[in-house]
């Protein structure tokens, strides 16, 4: 008996709630969709007065310019002309009363003109002002006297609206002029006036799609509400209106007011008539009733209520259903995680539907299994981990290597200047063509040993991206002497086809020797697989333009299923362990970055290209001239006599070489080995030039620039360094802003006794 009783408790912990937050929902929805409605309602009542504003002020505009023309069409007939230069007044009622006729026929079914006066002008004031019959010309002359005045002033039609006995008149002025040869001569007024009848109340009434009421001060004149009890409660609306209006506001619609007649609410909108007098003795009321739109809402609020009332009732029994339902399955769920909570992974919950419930049950088996999964996996990171830290301990070591490699490189620069230096002496010195042979060797082999040096220097440093002009053939050449041991031992022939005179191109040098490098590779290593001996064809050429680089091998070639895929991440034809797949990948991102083009072309069978487009920077084309190789011109002894040289460097090699090479030509060369003594000697005495190592022990080269320069700057400017590193941005922005000249070791012999020569000649 226990059981039923928990079970109705919980249902009702969850009904009670549920029915209060719907109702109260119930009510705040009535509530919010009142105001809301209601707001709306005003908003758009209010826009739609002010657009009936404007549409009423635009056609009662129009009906005003239609009549103005058509009475000023009237004043230009040759008939008015002898009518008026007559001056009898007879004869002008009879015209008068008869062009009355005429002009309620042209109408349109507008309504014509009732009255019309004209008035003769003298000069300065009007005299023998006639009227039509029937009409009492001096009540007319006295309300419509500005137009007239007016007219007859500026000898343009004149337009007023105003109070004519108890109705709204549209009247019109239009000057008469007589032709004469010394000009048109001003000879009176015609004036004509229109009712504002209870039939242009009606016309307004379809274009505003609004009530229509026309006041003067005094009155009711025509309406669209025939309702006689509401005039008064009109004629207060507008009176509110003329009390509010500021003067010499001139003719414009007041603020929208509420207005309740019998119990029905509108909204209007008071205005006036244009008027030269400036007053408001003629206006008009614009009135939109709230009675359509409200019975509107009133309908939806009755059936929001009734709708939502069986929704209530209707979500209360569904809730009482799914609760019953729901309980009986929470329970087989806590059974199941008290089992988890144990340790048993097994457990699985019963799925006993597709609702929630089912999906719950499924997320709870799938969390169980993922448990389980986890464990397992936690044991494989673990493992993962430690291999992991063995490769970055390894990649630790690496960099290390690279380190090293780099002050190895450094360090045999130096020694690599004095081979290529003395082998240059020796030759020169030496006339025997079997020993100059030798010494040949020995140059050609010292060169090759110092661009291998560039290279592992160029690839062993880390590089920050940096765009410069860069010669595509001389990086090209870096390249393959970088590989050139790879390829040798391999059998692969290199055949080199490179333009002269080939433009520059502004890229990073070192992320297109990357792309270079992994092209290289790639060839290499798919020749070695498949043929004995191996040939790669490396060829530049300008296109348009763009410069192109054409790396063609005959290894077996990628089959065509596979060309359109080789420059996606991760896509490999290598065996595991080989290759990583992204090579390609980042060669095309890097070109791609460069805004250039890289594609490969594979006939079946026949091998790879890779074309590779750049776009050209320096259009001049202009290559830099290759290093002298063979011996220079003979030394002059006479070149340097009476000039001093001061040598400073801490290898005892590079100073006996620079020794001989100056000494040969006649110039007093002194040696010192460190920055202090050199500082003391040049303190002592002056040189023509001073050669100064840019890394040594003790005063770095800087150092010895920076002192000479604060307390002597004239030898400071006869400064010329030498360095066997690669020098950095900031040490060759310094050597560009003070204009100091470098050697870069090694260095040939023309380079080394050009310099010299140039440096002396400043003295």
């Amino acid at each position: 008996m226990a059981a039923p009783r928990t079970r109705w408790r919980f249902h009702a912990k969850v009904l009670v709630p549920v029915i209060a937050v719907m109702a109260t929902l119930l009510a705040v929805t009535m509530w919010i969709v009142n105001e809301r409605f209601t707001a709306h309602l005003s908003k758009e009542l209010l826009k739609s007065l002010n657009v009936a504003d404007t549409v009423f002020l635009k056609s009662q505009g129009l009906r005003a310019r239609n009549f103005r023309s058509l009475c000023q069409n009237v004043a230009k007939e040759p008939r008015v002309f002898s009518v008026c230069q007559a001056d009898d007044t007879r004869t002008m009622q009879r015209f008068l009363n008869d062009l009355l006729m005429e002009l309620k026929g042209d109408s349109d079914g507008d309504d014509g003109p009732e009255w019309a006066y004209y008035s003769r002008w003298t000069g300065a004031t009007i005299t023998n002002s006639v009227g039509n019959s029937g009409l009492d010309a001096v009540k007319f002359a006295q309300d419509g006297r500005l137009a007239i005045q007016k007219s007859l002033k500026t000898g343009e039609p004149a337009a007023d609206s105003v109070k004519l006995g108890a109705g709204l008149y549209d009247i019109v002025s239009v000057p008469v002029f007589i032709p004469d040869d010394a000009g048109d001569q001003l000879i009176g007024a015609l004036t004509f006036a229109r009712p504002i009848s209870e039939r242009v109340a009606r016309e307004l009434k379809e274009v505003t799609h609004t009530e229509i009421v026309l006041l003067s001060s005094d009155g009711v004149v025509a309406s669209t509400i025939t309702n006689a009890d509401f005039y008064r409660s009109f004629i207060e609306a507008f009176g509110q209106y003329r009390d509010g209006r500021p003067t010499g506001g001139g003719p414009r619609a007041g603020p929208p007011r509420d207005l309740t007649l019998a119990g029905e609410q509108f909204m209007y909108l008071a205005g006036e008539f244009p008027s030269l007098r400036n007053t408001s003795q003629a206006g008009y009321l614009l009135l939109s009733s709230y009675a359509p739109p409200l019975a509107e809402l009133r309908s939806t609020q009755r059936m929001l209520f009734g709708v939502s009332l069986i929704a209530i009732l209707l979500g209360a029994a569904t809730v009482w259903a799914l609760v019953r339902k729901v309980t009986r399955p929470l329970r087989e769920l806590r059974d199941a995680a008290e089992a988890v909570g144990r340790g048993d992974f097994s457990h699985r919950a019963a799925i006993t539907s597709n609702d929630e419930c089912g999906e719950l049950a499924v997320a709870f088996n799938q969390m169980t299994a993922n448990l389980n999964g986890s464990r397992e996996q936690l044991e494989k990171t673990v493992d993962t981990l430690k291999t992991t830290r063995a490769q970055l301990i390894q990649s630790e070591k690496l960099s290390a290597v690279g380190e090293f490699v780099a002050g190895v490189a450094h360090e045999l620069n130096n020694p690599l200047s004095s081979v290529i230096g003395f082998a240059e002496l020796l030759k020169q010195s030496d006339t025997d063509e079997r020993h100059r042979r030798y010494f040949d060797i020995i140059f050609t082999g010292a060169q090759r040993c110092h661009k291998i040096v560039q290279s592992l220097l160029s690839f062993a440093r880390q590089h920050p991206p940096e765009r410069k002009a860069v010669e595509l053939n001389e990086l090209l050449d870096a390249t393959l002497a970088f590989v050139q041991y790879e390829l040798h031992t391999s059998n692969i022939k290199v055949t080199r086809q490179l333009a002269a005179r080939l433009p520059k191109v502004m890229a990073d040098q070192h992320q297109l020797q990357q792309v270079f490098l992994n092209i290289v590779n790639n060839a290499r290593q798919a020749i070695e697989a498949h043929r004995p001996d191996g040939a790669l064809r490396v060829a530049t050429s300008v296109v348009g333009e763009r410069a192109r680089i054409e790396i063609e091998d005959n290894g077996p070639g990628i089959l065509p299923e596979n060309l359109p895929k080789i420059f996606d991440p991760f896509f490999t034809t290598k065996a595991v362990g080989k290759g990583t797949g992204l090579g390609l990948s980042l060669s095309y991102g890097i070109i791609q970055e460069h805004h250039g083009s890289i594609r490969a072309i594979s006939p079946p069978g026949k091998g790879v290209t890779f074309v590779i487009e750049l776009p050209i920077t320096d259009h001049a084309g202009e290559t830099p001239t290759d290093r002298a190789s063979g011996a220079g011109p003979k030394a002059d002894p006479r070149e340097g006599a009476g000039k001093r040289v001061l040598v400073i460097d801490d290898e005892e090699s590079i100073l006996e070489l620079t020794h001989e090479v100056l000494a040969g030509r006649g110039y007093k060369v002194e040696t010192v080995c460190d920055g202090e003594t050199a500082l003391s000697r040049l303190g002592a005495g002056s040189y023509d030039v001073t050669i100064c190592d840019w890394k040594m022990p003790g005063l770095s080269g800087r150092q010895v620039y920076e002192r000479l320069h604060a307390t002597q700057p004239a030898a400071a400017a006869r400064l010329v360094f030498m360095t066997g590193d690669i020098l950095s941005d900031k040490t060759l922005k310094f050597f560009e802003e003070r204009r100091i000249h470098c050697l870069s070791k090694p260095f040939s012999l023309d380079e080394f006794r050009a310099i010299i020569e140039k440096m002396s000649k400043r003295g």
